[in-house]
């Protein structure tokens, strides 16, 4: 319900305490005030009387709208209620009584009045008004003022306020007539006494306006009337009259010529609280049977439709359940036919929404086809065509591994040709294979070869490990023989290089890489799922960031710890020098690239190992003159560290790995994974035409609504104006609706050749209500392939529901519909409608006069277990709409999770929607205005939140 402010405080008038002092001197108001010089040197004194002259209503020529704080109705508003008083907000609380030109009196009137007319009583011509009717002054009667003007108090800030009695006026008659409905208004604020002080007019309306005889207007704005009354007008003339036959209907099936005539009741989507019909079994035999005798006493004659085909394969071999009820009873087949009726007449919206969900079916299909025939061609190459050898096979799959991704990340060639392996990756390339194949212009002279060559054995040449160097040539000592012969240290052992140290500072430093390498393919792999490849340079920039920002910390704490003569900075403009580019661009192409990860290890640990060196070189040199210089020459010819031992690779387990991750012939064949992660929501795994389960998000009662609303509501025209009616949904006839258009959309879309799965059921939503669980829209049914399991079940059982009652008592799952012919809901749309059930031991009044908790539990649904759920949906008190349609523009109704034999238990509630803070031209209960003061007649005529509460007692008994 919209509340007001706890607190409103009305002051009839306020003004500053100068107008204590001032007197009547002619059209204005003066005094004089005792004031007192001192000399601030002698201390000496002088008093006199200051006379002054207070500024009056004449005096002003104009009024700024940046002193308007707010006008109701709005300007130019379009549905300004009848009964509602015009008025106006300004920021300076006392502006109303600030020029009025009489001294302080418990009634002091404003200066300032707000005319309100209708165009042709009221015109304003710029800062003039032109012309004013008569009734316009006699409705504003300036002797009546003083009610017009009050200050409002809200707790927080002090506003003045000019309120227009127009629409107070009673015309002769019990109470107020209000404003006209339907009329284009102008309100228009003006002086209320002329240069000589008097009233600009009086009853009966004579008019004063001064020695120039015009009217001044300040401030003016246009707004429109909407129709008459307002929300508590219209929800006090809502009743509840019998429902009487709302909700039935009479098929009538007739053949002269055999004489029947058989009258069938026949209920709609919604219907009557009344007793369900009766069986009428003697009636629907002879129908049937009339039915059958047409179709069999004419030879060829297109029959009546198998409802419940394609989803059972025989639905006439059926003595009970669903599928005989729907093909035997003419009333269910006539709903049933309904739906097919509903499906032709919207095939075209239909199937446009179908064609949008399937996408691009048709293409995946073309695709799939596709791929199916390479793999069948490539299966075929394979098998008869693919070497024998191992070697030979490895010469072919060779040049994939450049694209082929290791199972860790990085490349498969850079796996098998980096780090121990003797291999290097040009050998893989198709290059090489053309320079190695047998018999060409390459090969034909090779010794010994007789102009051929044994690629397999080439191969095993290239695997084999590269000899380390000699370490001095034959017949010659190698240096650090001479120095162990001298007794002088060797290089390592002169500079003092750790190398243990320096294995553990590699070790932290790769660490760093393999985290950013391996974030940077988690995330990268995720945006190519999500399709948001362009979102990957941007990533692999950030992580380079990262990764460059990471190396310099950890390696500048890790050379201060050693206290080393170097900084990490100088290593990193080192290392760019060498990389040719800078060190965070190349950290770029470490993500994705292993050699580049190596050659980053390797220069780092170089770099690394010089800094230990030229802390010692600078001391055994510390008696050369130029120690940088003789140092920088010496650590450049310091050897190098020693190549890592090469070891051979398992040729013949590559090939083999390489043939298994090719085999065309295999479930998971790369091109077959490759299409499959493209086309989402298909199974493209069998490699046929594929078939998509369409599933609309398209409540079909809306095709009724449009076609033929009578069947949702049927007797809808006999309901009263101003009426409330309790009626209930109807699960068969939905039921049977559903399988009808259900079974000609399915047919439309094969016509059309749209690949759909020939047992879905495109269509689940009839009205399309929200689950409490989810506080989503879901279907009404459930899928017809899950009918088709429990055939048993009867038309409208409650197994083929698919948001069930929380009422395990309400066994045909049907709901309380609310339904009202009012134009409540038209003029005021966002009304909370909503039921209450009290329980035992309730204040029922508190309880209605509560806030209502419509929300489920905070943090639900994911949030919350389900067994609290359900408890919740159990044990509420307050009960929202789970759906709400509109027929036409003044029939409404409101569908509740709730079971239509417990209304009793319940109450309807109406709430007004929340809305500014407004004066009415009468009360509610027609009492009169109280008009002491201003004061006490803005507090009764301040328009309250209007709460509506009816009983369920009261609705089930006109049911």
């Amino acid at each position: 319900m919209p509340e007001l402010p706890e607190k409103l405080t009305f002051k009839a008038w306020q003004r500053c305490a100068l107008f204590e002092r001032a007197q009547k001197q002619g059209p204005r108001l003066g005094g004089k005030l005792a004031l007192t010089l001192t000399d601030s040197n002698t201390a000496q004194q002088a008093t006199e009387d200051a006379r002054f002259t207070l500024i009056a209503a004449a005096d002003v020529a104009g009024l700024k709208s940046s002193a308007i704080k707010h006008m109701a109705p709005a300007p130019f508003a379009r549905d300004a209620e009848t009964t509602k008083l015009v008025h106006i907000d300004l920021w300076e609380y006392d502006l109303p009584w600030r020029y009025t030109p009489q001294v302080n009196m418990p009634n002091l009137p404003p200066w300032l009045v707000l005319l309100v007319g209708t165009t042709e009583e009221i015109q304003v011509d710029g800062a003039l008004v032109t012309r004013v009717d008569d009734k316009v002054l006699i409705a504003h009667n300036l002797a009546e003022s003083h009610l017009w003007a009050h200050t409002q108090w809200d707790g927080h800030t002090t506003v003045g306020r000019i309120v227009s009695p127009r629409g107070l006026e009673t015309n002769g008659g019990p109470k107020p007539v209000g404003l006209m409905a339907q009329q284009e208004y102008i309100a228009v604020l003006v002086p209320a006494f002329n240069d000589a002080g008097q009233l600009m007019w009086n009853a009966p309306a004579d008019r004063q306006f001064g020695t120039k005889g015009v009217l001044p207007a300040f401030h003016s704005w246009r707004f429109w009337t909407a129709e008459s009354g307002d929300f508590e007008t219209l929800a006090t003339a809502l009743h509840m009259p019998e429902a009487r036959d709302v909700g039935k209907a009479n098929l009538h099936y007739r053949r002269k010529s055999v004489g029947i005539d058989e009258t069938l009741e026949v209920r709609g989507a919604i219907t009557s609280l009344q007793q369900p019909e009766t069986q009428q079994q003697d009636q629907i035999d002879k129908v049937q049977a009339d039915l059958a005798l047409i179709t069999k006493s004419h030879a060829d004659t297109i029959g009546l439709p198998q409802y419940g085909r394609p989803w059972l394969p025989n639905p006439e071999g059926f003595g009970a359940g669903w599928p005989h009820e729907l093909n035997n009873d003419p009333r269910l087949r006539g709903t049933a036919g309904l739906g097919v009726w509903m499906g032709v007449e919207a095939q075209e919206a239909l199937m446009d929404a179908a064609v949008a969900q399937a996408g691009a079916l048709r293409e995946a299909g073309q695709r799939i086809g596709h791929l199916a025939m390479g793999l069948q061609a490539a299966s075929s190459l394979w098998d008869r065509r693919l070497p024998a050898d191992k070697n030979q096979r490895l010469r072919l799959f060779g040049p994939l591994m450049s694209r082929m991704v290791a199972a860790d990340g990085g490349i498969v060639l850079d796996r098998v040709t980096s780090g121990s392996s003797p291999l290097v990756q040009a050998l893989f390339s198709s290059a090489a294979q053309r320079i190695l194949r047998d018999r060409s212009a390459t090969t034909r002279h090779v010794a010994d070869t007789n102009g051929g060559i044994n690629c397999s054995a080439a191969l095993d040449e290239a695997n084999q490990p590269e000899r380390q160097p000699e370490r001095a040539p034959a017949g010659l000592p190698h240096v650090d023989a001479i120095i162990q012969q001298m007794g002088l240290p060797t290089v390592e052992e002169m500079f003092e290089l750790d190398e243990r140290w320096l294995n553990t500072v590699m070790e932290k430093l790769d660490e760093i890489v393999r985290f950013v390498t391996q974030a940077y393919r988690e995330k990268s792999q995720s945006f190519i799922k999500e399709h948001a490849q362009d979102d990957i340079p941007g990533l692999r920039k950030q992580l380079a960031e990262l990764l460059f920002s990471k190396l310099r910390g950890t390696l500048q704490n890790l050379l201060e710890e050693r206290e080393l003569p170097c900084e990490a900075d100088g290593i990193v403009e080192e290392l760019g020098d060498e990389f040719g580019v800078s060190l965070l661009i190349f950290c770029e192409l470490v993500m994705a690239d292993e050699g580049a990860r190596q050659r980053l290890h390797d220069s780092i640990r170089r770099a690394i190992r010089q800094c230990l060196a030229k802390r010692r070189c600078r001391a055994i040199l510390a008696h050369v003159p130029d120690i940088g210089i003789s140092c920088d020459d010496l650590l450049d010819n310091m050897p190098s560290e020693p190549r890592p031992e090469q070891k051979p690779i398992d040729l013949g387990r590559l090939s083999d790995t390489l043939f298994g991750a090719l085999d065309p012939r295999k479930p998971s064949a790369p091109a077959r994974i490759r299409l499959c992660s493209q086309l989402e929501g298909i199974d493209c795994t069998r490699l046929i035409p594929p078939e998509f389960p369409i599933g609309l998000d398209f409540p079909t009662w809306g095709l009724l609504s449009q076609y033929d609303k009578e069947w949702l509501l049927p007797g809808a025209s006999m309901l009263e104006k101003d009426s409330i009616t309790a009626l209930q949904t109807n699960p068969t006839f939905i039921d049977a609706f559903m399988v009808g258009i259900n079974t000609q959309f399915i047919s439309e879309m094969r016509w059309r050749d749209l690949a759909v799965t020939r047992t879905c059921t495109p269509l689940r939503m009839f009205w399309g209500p929200v689950n409490y669980a989810t506080h989503k829209r879901q279907g009404d049914i459930q899928p017809l392939g899950e009918w088709a399991k429990v055939p048993a079940d009867p038309i409208g059982a409650l197994s083929h529901q698919s948001i069930q009652p929380h009422d395990v008592a309400n066994a045909n799952g049907s709901r309380l519909v609310l339904t009202f012919r009012s134009d409540l809901f038209r003029r005021y749309p966002s009304t909370l409608v909503y039921l209450v059930k009290p329980g035992a031991g309730d204040n029922v009044d508190e309880l209605l006069k509560s806030t209502p908790q419509l929300d489920m539990l905070e943090g639900a649904p994911d949030g919350v277990p389900q067994a609290d759920i359900e408890k919740w949906r159990r044990d509420r008190k307050f009960f929202g709409p789970i759906f709400a349609g509109t027929l036409t523009p003044e029939l409404t109704f409101f569908t509740f999770d709730v079971a239509p034999s417990d209304i009793d238990l319940y109450w309807l509630v109406l709430d007004e929607p929340p809305a500014e803070l407004r004066f009415r031209n009468v009360n509610p209960d027609d009492k009169p205005l109280t008009k002491t003061n201003a004061a006490t007649f803005a507090q009764t005529a301040l328009d309250q939140p209007t709460r509506v509460a009816i009983s369920g007692k009261e609705l089930n008994s006109r049911g």
